[in-house]
């Protein structure tokens, strides 16, 4: 079980892969400079006191939402940047809620 924390309105930055992830998640670098809405969780059973995410790029309309989601890690926030660290993965973001219009934060706020 999980506890949903929060959530922010941010640009994927980086995504940085260790070796042994490289040819299996590669993939993930495709979404780096996209917008979305990234989710916050507080693992409570599994890994107690880890975070997982679920970043959800913004899509056009008509266009198949996708969900990059994160084992548990280390979160760190501040003012305007949050970022994640799994086992295998470091997943940065910029927090930029005024980089998108109304209408998306609604589209993206349905999500959670």
């Amino acid at each position: 079980m999980a506890s949903l924390k929060n959530y922010e309105f941010v640009e994927l930055k980086a995504v940085t892969l260790s070796d042994d992830d490289m040819i299996n998640n590669a993939w993930k670098n495709n979404y780096i400079s996209q917008r979305g809405l990234v989710v916050f969780f507080r693992s409570e059973h599994k890994d107690p006191g880890m975070y997982f995410i679920r970043f959800y790029p913004l899509v056009e309309d008509g266009e198949k939402q996708v969900c990059i989601r994160t084992t548990t890690g280390k979160m760190r926030k501040s003012k305007n940047l949050l970022s994640l660290r799994t086992e295998n993965s470091m997943y940065e973001f910029e927090i930029k809620p005024d980089d998108f219009t109304d209408a998306e934060k609604r589209n993206l706020k349905y999500l959670v």
